[in-house]
């Protein structure tokens, strides 16, 4: 029989490819696959437009908007800069049916409306890529839309404010700068009411939100920031109004709107300003694809990616994005995970590496086997920590918010008081400084002071590569004193490799490596990954398979097994510098299993950097005192602790804290949870187990340890700028409260330092986002080499 041939170049298929999954077998090397598939996908890319022309499938990427209009959102990787916009504005607006484009520069995002009898998106898709820019589609995302359609609301009310404010403004500079009785009656009464119906929609509709809040806020018996400003409004217009139908009375129409475009310009500014803050968070969700391309047999199909299961065979074409995380099935590949964990430079992957959804494949098509899906994906995973860190309120916020509100019953009580004592002593100045009080005494300023700076601080500490996946995180890692690491995965890289195996009952290396994968199967620890990664599962699963302190238990054919670290590593063992597992059966050992991890390249330097900012460093391993000795020398760590059970570990931490010390726990295993969970902050390693990443505080992805002493010092900035914010919002009420008591201050202008006071403290908090991320690049470590 003719040796089969491939069907590419024509050559004999090797018999090692013959074993492999189809359409692999199909191919002589990995260089005929890539070649075939990059000319079936430069084939492909209109067909692949040409999808979106399904209504289907349009319904999950787009939303109707009624009279045959829609709109979909797409991310542009070469959306960079405003130079880079314009042409990419441009070409949209020059399409027929397209009513309407918004760029997102942080984003990096457009959102498109065209009128379906004249454009579609097929269309659009094709016109993008004929000019050389890659867009791919968004899902929808309910909160996303929400908060744009809101911007557009605010956007409107600001407009609607401005025009009438500048009206208003034109009407009473009649009065401003002319004498009392030049104007003629008819004449004033004629500008009074014009002011009265152009101020109207300014109170209706530009400042019904804050009237709709102060209303829900007394509703539910408490007074909020917007109470002041509310009362201040209403108090004024309704005194305009009066006088203005009783004809006599001075009126201040031209303060309430102009108050009122102030208000609201201040506020949609703190509203973006905080939205940049949060920016890397929302761009975690635009990484989730549309959809994907699963192998069904030889054929490629175009699905859902809610319709992906777990096992599933994925076809992944050059620029489009990891729909699920999976392992790379063959061949090599570049992958970008730029917008996942901050790496500039596409990452190199091979047949059995992970690829995580999210990252884009760079290079060449690839194959992979679907191991997590849909919610359960990393990258969700931390959309969905990132989303609830931000819901959350830290402590030292909600105790701004309780003084916001008692500050402002104290604000009311006061602007009554001095409204009394004006219109006592000088009727005519008591409404002014009425409101000037109620104004310049609003506590914006004060209540933005904490969350828009712990915003920023959880964006900057998602470029260094860190996530933050609870509100807590910041302020507590500014007030760290001792820092208690995890040796296994954390100060050593995550994959382990088999480096010996000792047989005392003969079955063989594959067998006891198959044993050690069937107990370690299901758990994401480096030692539990090393174990499986070569093994060959076979003869069914373990029954009441269980964990504890001491390892992982397993019945199989009629057997008790156990496998944990050995209790005579260097009476047993040859290699005392190996970390050693111990596997039992029914209590007799039957073999020993050495694994050795070399230290991550930055960790040196990681730790070199913790101890310049004056942190105590400390190591409490699980593993044998050999290999923990080593690892304490290479790396100076003199408080190293070796054979801690999770117990231990956790008594270590008590005995700190219970010294007055703020500890900061890194680790990554199952082991380390009750610690993760006990330390006043924790960090765990994005290669860890699932359970480790839901217990700590932050998420370190890539194992970067240089982001750790980063972290550290944005924080202390993040603390020293709250401190600033918040001495500045006292500082202007106790100067501009005189004013306003005095009557010097007029309603108008107080509107205008409070805008300014909180967009000064919003612009202060975002001086966390300047500078570059640290250096990606790895540092080796200077004490291995002398070692």
């Amino acid at each position: 029989m003719d040796a089969a041939r491939c069907v590419y170049c024509q050559e004999p298929v090797p018999a090692r490819r013959l074993a492999l999954e189809a359409p692999l077998n199909r191919y002589c090397c990995g260089g005929c696959a890539a070649a075939e598939q990059l000319e079936h996908d430069v084939a492909a890319i209109p067909a692949t437009e040409a999808r979106y022309a399904d209504p289907a499938l349009l319904q999950t990427v787009a939303r109707r908007q009624g009279d045959g209009r829609w709109q979909c959102r797409l991310f542009v990787e070469d959306l960079d800069c405003a130079a880079c916009s314009l042409p990419l504005r441009q070409c949209l607006q020059a399409l027929p049916g397209i009513e309407q484009v918004r760029l997102n520069l942080p984003a990096r995002t457009v959102t498109l409306c065209w009128h379906e009898t004249e454009q579609n998106l097929p269309a659009i898709l094709t016109a993008l890529r004929e000019r050389g820019h890659a867009a791919r589609v968004l899902p929808l995302d309910a909160a996303l839309d929400a908060a744009e359609s809101g911007r557009r609301a605010e956007l409107r009310r600001l407009g609607v404010a401005a025009l009438c404010a500048m009206q208003v403004m034109m009407y009473a500079s009649a009065d401003y700068f002319t004498t009392p009785g030049t104007i003629p009656a008819h004449v004033e009464a004629l500008l009074r009411w014009s002011s009265l119906l152009l101020t109207l929609p300014v109170v209706l509709y530009a400042a019904w939100p804050l009237l709709r809040r102060a209303l829900r806020d007394l509703g539910h018996g408490r007074a909020g920031m917007d109470v002041p400003v509310a009362l201040g409004i209403v108090t004024a217009f309704a005194i305009s109004a009066v006088h203005t139908v009783r004809g006599d009375g001075a009126v201040y129409y031209d303060s309430v709107a102009m108050f009122v475009f102030l208000i609201l310009l201040g506020r949609y500014w703190e509203k973006r300003g905080r939205e940049h803050a949060a920016e890397s968070v929302w761009q975690l969700a635009a990484l989730q694809p549309t959809d994907a391309t699963r192998m069904d047999g030889d054929t490629p199909t175009t699905v859902p990616r809610s319709a992906l299961r777990v096992g599933d065979r994925l076809l992944v074409r050059p620029g489009e994005t990891v729909p699920a995380d999976g392992l790379l099935l063959e061949g090599r590949c570049q992958v970008d995970e730029s917008l996942l964990n901050g790496e500039s430079r596409p990452q190199p992957r091979q047949a059995g590496d992970s690829l995580l959804a999210g990252s884009m494949v760079s290079d060449a098509p690839v194959f992979l086997r679907a191991t997590r899906v849909g919610d359960d994906t990393f990258c969700s995973q931390l959309l969905t920590l990132a989303q609830q860190a931000m819901e959350d309120k830290p402590a030292i916020v909600a105790l701004a918010d309780r003084i916001a509100a008692h500050f402002a019953l104290a604000v009311i009580a006061l602007a009554m008081a001095v409204g009394l004592y004006w219109q006592l002593h000088d009727a005519r100045h008591a409404l002014d400084a009425v409101l000037a009080v109620l104004v310049v005494t609003c506590p914006c300023a004060l209540s933005l002071a904490t969350p828009v700076t712990l915003a920023a601080a959880a964006s900057r500490l998602a470029r260094e590569g860190l996530i933050v996946t609870r509100a807590r995180a910041v302020e507590q890692l500014a007030r760290v004193t001792d820092v208690l690491f995890d040796k296994t995965g954390t100060l050593t890289q995550a994959e382990l490799r088999v480096a010996q195996v000792i047989d005392r009952v003969g079955w063989g290396r594959e067998r006891i490596l198959a044993l050690a994968a069937r107990l370690e199967a299901g758990y994401s620890h480096p030692i539990a990954r090393a174990l499986s990664r070569d093994a060959t599962l076979d003869g069914g699963d373990l029954a009441a398979r269980r964990a504890d302190d001491t390892g992982v238990h397993g019945d199989w054919q009629g057997h008790c097994y156990h496998i944990g670290p050995v209790r005579d590593a260097g009476a047993n063992t040859p290699d005392a510098a190996l970390t050693w597992l111990q596997i039992d059966e029914d209590g007799r050992t039957i073999a020993e299993i050495g694994l050795d991890a070399p230290l991550r390249p930055q960790a040196a330097a990681a730790l070199d950097a913790l101890r310049r900012l004056g942190l105590d460093l400390h190591l409490s391993s699980g593993d044998a005192p050999a290999p923990v000795r080593r690892i304490a020398t290479l790396l100076g760590l003199f408080r190293a602790r070796a054979r801690c059970t999770p117990a231990q570990k956790l008594a270590q931490l008590r005995a700190l804290q219970a010294q007055g010390r703020v500890v900061l726990m890194v680790g990554d295993g199952l082991n380390d949870v009750p610690v993760l969970g006990g330390a006043d902050v924790s960090v765990a390693m994005n290669s860890g187990a699932a359970f480790a990443q839901q217990a700590a505080d932050l998420v370190l992805l890539e194992g970067r340890l240089q982001a750790l002493p980063a972290a550290i010092d944005i924080a202390r900035r993040a603390r020293r700028i709250v401190r600033e914010n918040l001495a500045w919002a006292l500082l202007y009420n106790l100067c501009a409260l005189p004013l306003a008591v005095s009557g010097q201050l007029t309603p108008w202008l107080a509107a205008l330092g409070m805008s300014a006071s909180s967009l000064l403290v919003v612009g202060n908090a975002l001086r966390l986002l300047r500078g570059p991320a640290a250096r990606r690049e790895a540092t080796p470590p200077p004490r291995e080499a002398l070692a």
